[in-house]
């Protein structure tokens, strides 16, 4: 897929998506990792260095910002060493974490170099979410355009 990609002119940039992975119950955690690892797998074979992590939707994810910012930075230092790195996302309709804000700050509690933010438009409206604030983002952390990227 890479070859047939580059053939075209063509670069994978975001593998998405990667779904109930932060606060999930507690034993469920090292088959969630070992999801990730396969996924980087795929990740490497096609030459993409980002992947996005959607905000759990599971009905028994835990409502604690504290343990999915110490997910996050699990995964982001498992992303690390393998020269990749992780956006997370808010979703309309997800569990706990519903706002680009709420992400923001789960972001910013996990504080690794190789997690940073995406917001898609679509969940901030859909909601009817205030994207105001989302000017007064950093970017080094915010958009894609700025995190260091592997060529």
């Amino acid at each position: 897929m890479r070859r047939l990609c580059s053939d075209l002119g063509l670069r994978v940039l975001l593998f998405q998506p990667f779904r109930d992975f932060e606060a999930a119950p507690r034993a469920r955690m090292p088959k969630n990792f070992d999801r990730a690892e396969a996924k980087f797998d795929i990740m490497e074979q096609l030459g993409c260095d980002l992947m996005l992590v959607c905000s759990n939707t599971a009905p028994d994810a835990i409502d604690d910002d504290a343990v999915a910012a110490e997910d996050l930075r699990g995964l982001g230092a498992r992303a690390a060493q393998r020269g990749f790195r992780i956006g997370y996302e808010a979703l309309a309709w997800g569990r706990n974490v519903k706002t680009f804000g709420h992400v923001w700050k789960i972001v910013q509690k996990a504080d690794h170099p190789a997690l940073g933010m995406i917001v898609d438009s679509f969940h901030t409206f859909a909601i009817d979410d205030d994207d105001a604030p989302i000017a007064k983002l950093p970017a080094r952390r915010s958009s894609l355009r700025n995190w260091p990227t592997r060529r």
